[in-house]
């Protein structure tokens, strides 16, 4: 399994709490990017510099606390796509809707034992690590310079700070974080929301499964049979060539012949994404649909789309 190097911001104001995750990732980690961050307004700080692939983020803090940290994070375009997972004592119910609902990627409660700690800390991170397939870099990147020209892919790279410095193979494993600057950086230079951008991303990658599985396309014949095999076939066959990658979740929650209700899950929220393929896919099937989103959370991270065929 091949893991990538994580850029954490760990936002703790307890000075024991942050000594007790820094031993538990010391060996197999030590080589991640860990920011601290005291409490809230730090943190909004520290995000200016830097976007970080994941944050840690306790709730009991001075200043701003960890909920209404979460609230600001979340409600702002350029930083709400970054995962955020609670790592608390907070076992109250209240706190625990109030995170989901804003759009948490996890709620971990810490362990009174250290060795439960360290272990559920390592999970964390071996999760993480694993990051998005080089395709996805290349095709963006390549759809970048056919809308805007080479000039605006060496701006955006240029003014973000990627490990990888902006090198992308097919085959290789990449930060999500270095995704996000780049969509930051190319929203904040042509004024389109990063939803839009992605949206037209989503469009121009069904070309892509067109050229690298045109044998899965033609096992199908309708696009709501196609769409409602997401998770059971199509996600199964990806697997096959990229074991590594990073999947969102859909479930059908219902299906018929012109209708398909689905419930789409990851903690990257690029539902946007989601629904350029499925835009294209009824385009495939030389056929039309109208396709509502209704948000379960705030940030994207659960979105239940509603497919209607046109007759």
């Amino acid at each position: 399994m091949q893991l990538n190097k994580l850029n954490i911001l760990l936002i703790e104001d307890d000075r024991i709490e942050i000594l007790k995750l820094k031993r538990s990732i010391s060996e197999e980690f030590n080589d991640c990017v860990l920011t601290l961050a005291n409490n809230g307004n730090e943190a909004l700080i520290k995000l200016d510099l830097n976007i970080p692939d994941l944050i840690l983020l306790d709730l009991n803090m001075p200043d701003t606390n960890g909920i209404e940290f979460l609230t600001i994070l979340k409600n702002n375009e350029d930083l709400k796509h970054i995962p955020v997972i609670i790592l608390t004592t907070s076992n109250n119910d209240k706190d625990i809707s109030e995170c989901y609902r804003l759009g948490i990627a996890g709620y971990i409660l810490k362990p009174l034992k250290y060795e439960d700690y360290e272990a559920k800390i390592k999970a964390i991170f071996r999760y993480w690590s694993l990051s998005m397939k080089g395709i996805v870099f290349t095709e963006f990147l390549e759809l970048v310079e056919d809308k805007f020209g080479m000039e605006m892919v060496d701006e955006i790279i240029e003014a973000s700070d990627l490990e990888s410095e902006g090198v992308y193979t097919t085959i290789g494993t990449y930060n999500f974080s270095e995704m996000l600057q780049l969509l930051k950086q190319l929203s904040s230079r042509t004024n389109i929301a990063i939803d839009d951008l992605l949206l037209v991303y989503g469009e121009h990658f069904f070309s892509v499964i067109e050229r690298s599985y045109s044998g899965l396309l033609e096992t199908y014949k309708d696009p709501i049979e196609m769409l409602s095999s997401i998770e059971n076939h199509i996600h199964v066959e990806v697997r096959k060539i990229y074991p590594e990658a990073e999947l969102p979740t859909f479930i059908v929650e219902e299906k018929s012949e012109n209708l398909l209700i689905m419930l789409y899950k990851s903690s990257r929220a690029m539902y946007y994404f989601g629904l350029g393929l499925m835009n294209k896919t009824f385009d495939h099937f030389n056929s039309t649909a109208e396709i509502n989103l209704e948000k379960i959370n705030e940030d994207g991270t659960e979105v239940r789309f509603i497919i209607q065929r046109k007759k």
